[in-house]
């Protein structure tokens, strides 16, 4: 996942959630990165949702999800 540059990154256990609020997923580490200007992250998220380009909220930050461990395809 990576995210717009806040203050902070998300703590680890946050909840990633839906535009609805559903949650999806979590985030298990988080880093602000200040040369990228962002936020990157990993996290846990349920398979069908999984999906390159979906954006989900995680401590009411947005980010992106930008790649599948796994999925050739996202590589």
């Amino acid at each position: 996942f990576s995210g717009p540059d806040t203050a902070s990154a998300p703590p680890p256990g946050s909840a990633l959630t839906s535009e609805s609020g559903e949650t999806l997923g979590e985030i298990t580490s988080a880093v602000r990165d200040p040369e990228r200007a962002a936020v990157l992250a990993l996290g846990y998220i349920k398979r069908a949702q999984a999906v390159p380009g979906a954006t989900l909220m995680a401590a009411g930050s947005p980010l992106v999800l930008d790649r599948i461990v796994g999925d050739e395809t996202t590589a």
